[in-house]
């Protein structure tokens, strides 16, 4: 007797693999959902953090224009006390630049004094030790005061 083949072909694929029990596809059902629901813990859990990381992100950015903002200000502070320094400097020099003038002034009318009268040179040094090591008398006002408190004693 010769065998005669199915027409459809599946017949004999169907009858080969045995069938699943009911609780397989309900366990296939629930990891699927567990799967889903660790799927949607996992990305919320991805949105906190990166919410998470973009505050602490704005926060260091913050401190990091807090201290360059303390830079900037001490830099701005030594800026400022050098200019004092240097306008002080500025100011030092010009009164250096007058009483240099002052003083090339007062050579040139020394030397012409020189030239002009050598006597007058002598009175003056003798002027200035006599007004420097001579005792000096004793000045009006002082007598008036030490005669006032010569009575107010009496």
């Amino acid at each position: 007797m010769a065998m005669t083949p199915n027409p459809s072909g599946s017949g004999a694929r169907s009858s080969a693999l045995p069938q699943l029990p009911d609780w397989v596809s309900w366990a296939q059902a629930g990891l699927t959902a567990l799967l889903a629901v660790l799927f949607l813990v996992m990305l919320a859990k991805a949105r906190t953090q990166a919410a998470r990381l973009e505050e602490l992100q704005q926060r260091v950015q913050g401190l990091e224009n807090s201290r360059a903002l303390e830079r900037t200000t001490g830099l701005e502070q030594q800026l400022r006390a050098a200019v004092d320094r240097l306008q002080t400097l500025e100011r030092s020099n010009a009164r250096l630049d007058v009483l240099s003038a002052n003083n090339e002034a007062l050579r040139a009318e020394v030397q012409q004094l020189r030239r002009s009268r050598p006597e007058s040179i002598l009175y003056f040094y003798i002027f200035i030790f006599l007004f420097n090591y001579l005792p000096s008398p004793p000045y009006p006002h002082k007598l008036i005061s030490n005669n006032v408190n010569n009575n107010s004693n009496k």
